[in-house]
């Protein structure tokens, strides 16, 4: 089912209303494209499926508990470094778009509080789930775009985070 900004837009505040303040408890990466949040609420557990699968690029609840690599990804590895523990703050998604901004407070090794972002973006071959630090920086993404792949917008780990160029579809 093709997603458009305001199935999106109810789709966060459902998922808002019901995860906030969840701890996350572990972090898989399953396959290639998608990653798996196992969030630990007041009464339950619940699993977050994130994926870039540009045949099939979503973001929703499961109860399917997937099998995962013996060895995890790079940037599962960096998720878990940067989100194990973390409390998630809020799931929104811009001005109607595509794209839902996970937000999570953190401590860091120094005991430092620290706000970090998950942004998961839903445009089909394009998708992309994508970690950014307090200052819009990116930590890093599950696809990396360079100067030769788009000259309008990097995804590259250290780049300030742009929004994708607004399409002007109604």
């Amino acid at each position: 089912m093709p997603l458009d900004g305001i199935t999106a837009k109810c789709l966060a505040a459902e998922l808002n209303s019901s995860l906030r303040d969840a701890r996350v408890d572990k972090i898989h990466q399953p396959d290639r494209h998608d990653i798996v949040l196992l969030l630990r609420l007041e009464s339950s557990n619940v699993r977050l499926l994130l994926s870039a699968n540009p045949s099939s690029p979503r973001l929703h609840l499961t109860e399917a508990a997937r099998r995962n690599p013996s060895q995890p990804p790079m940037f599962c590895m960096l998720l878990r470094k940067h989100l194990s523990g973390a409390r998630l703050l809020e799931i929104s998604t811009p001005d109607y778009e595509r794209i839902f901004n996970l937000r999570f407070m953190t401590i860091n090794e120094m005991g430092d509080r620290l706000e970090k972002r998950l942004v998961v973006e839903i445009m089909g071959r394009h998708s992309n789930i994508i970690l950014l630090n307090q200052d819009n920086r990116i930590h890093d993404a599950i696809l990396h775009i360079d100067q030769s792949i788009s000259r309008l917008r990097e995804i590259m780990p250290a780049r300030t985070y742009d929004l994708p160029q607004n399409q002007n579809k109604p």
